[in-house]
C-alpha cells in the first residue's frame, strides 16, 4: 500500500506542476529486428542512413535541414544499443517517404561538449530540432519505426501549417525552449507520502532511475534533501525527533 505524491520543482525549489499520485513510468515499446546494424548499413553502401554529427559538420547539417530529429546517445547504453537499428531504419524510411526532415545522431562520449551544450541528461535523448535549436519536449513515444515515422510526419505537417492548433502549440514549445524554466531542463521534484512494507527490519533506497533510459550523471543533479523520515504510524511534525532536537 502506498500514497505517494510528486511535484515538479523549479531551479529554486518552488512547486511548478503536480506530477501525480502513485504514478508509474510509462512503458515504451522497443522494436526487434532480424537484420543487424551492419546489415542495415550495408543496404546503404556500408554507410549509416542517419548522419553522424560532430562539431565539424553539425552547422552544415542544420543549415541543410530546417527540421531535424537527433538521437543523443552513448555507445555503452543498452537502450541506445537497442534503438540503433530502429533509428537507422527510421532514417531510411524518412528518405524513402521523402519526408522533409534531417535525421542525425550524436555520440555523447566522443562529443561530450555538444551534449553538454544541449543539456542531455539521459540516454537516449531523441530531440526535435528547428534551425538547430531544440524544441521541447523531447520524444518519449514508442521506439519503433512506425512510431517514429508517424511522429515525424505529424511534426513536419504541423510546422508547415497543416494543423493550426498544433502549430500554435509548437510556437509555445519554441518559446519554452528558450525560456529559463523547462521541466526537461530543471526536473527537480518533491516527493511525499507513506509506504506500507511487508517486513522489518528492511532497507529503503532512494534512487534516480528510468525503465527505458540511462541517466547521464555528468549532467544530472542527483542531490536530495530529506525533510522528514519516520517509521511507524504517521506522526504530526511536532513529534519529529529532528524537529525537537536537531
Amino acid at each position: 500500500t502506498k500514497d505517494i505524491t510528486k511535484w515538479r520543482l523549479d531551479d529554486v525549489g518552488q512547486k511548478q506542476k503536480f506530477h501525480g499520485r502513485n504514478t508509474q513510468q510509462r512503458q515504451v515499446k522497443h522494436q526487434e529486428h532480424e537484420e543487424t546494424l551492419q546489415d542495415i548499413h550495408d543496404s546503404n553502401g556500408g554507410e549509416p542512413h542517419s548522419t553522424d554529427l560532430s562539431p565539424q559538420n553539425s552547422q552544415a547539417f542544420y543549415t541543410a535541414h530546417h527540421l531535424a530529429m537527433v538521437d543523443f546517445y552513448a555507445p555503452w547504453c543498452i537502450w541506445c544499443q537497442r534503438l540503433a537499428p530502429t533509428w537507422e531504419k527510421f532514417a531510411m524510411e524518412v528518405k524513402e517517404k521523402r519526408i522533409d526532415l534531417g535525421v542525425g545522431k550524436v555520440d555523447c562520449v566522443a562529443h561530450q561538449q555538444m551534449c553538454k551544450d544541449e543539456r542531455v541528461m539521459a540516454f537516449p535523448t531523441l530531440r526535435w530540432m528547428e534551425d538547430g535549436k531544440a524544441v521541447m519536449p523531447d520524444y518519449r513515444g514508442d521506439r519503433t519505426v512506425d512510431g517514429l515515422v508517424e511522429y515525424a510526419k505529424r511534426r513536419v505537417d504541423d510546422s508547415k501549417g497543416g494543423n493550426n492548433d498544433n502549430k500554435s502549440n509548437n510556437g509555445d514549445n519554441r518559446a519554452l525552449a528558450n525560456n529559463e524554466w523547462d521541466e526537461d531542463h530543471h526536473p527537480g521534484c518533491q516527493v511525499s507520502g507513506h509506504l506500507m512494507v511487508n517486513r522489518v527490519p528492511g532497507n529503503l533506497h532512494v534512487e534516480a532511475k528510468s525503465s527505458h533510459h540511462e541517466i547521464n550523471s555528468a549532467m544530472t543533479n542527483l542531490t536530495h534533501r530529506v525533510n522528514h523520515l519516520s517509521f511507524g504510524p504517521p506522526r504530526a511534525p511536532k513529534y519529529n525527533f529532528m524537529a525537537l532536537f536537531g
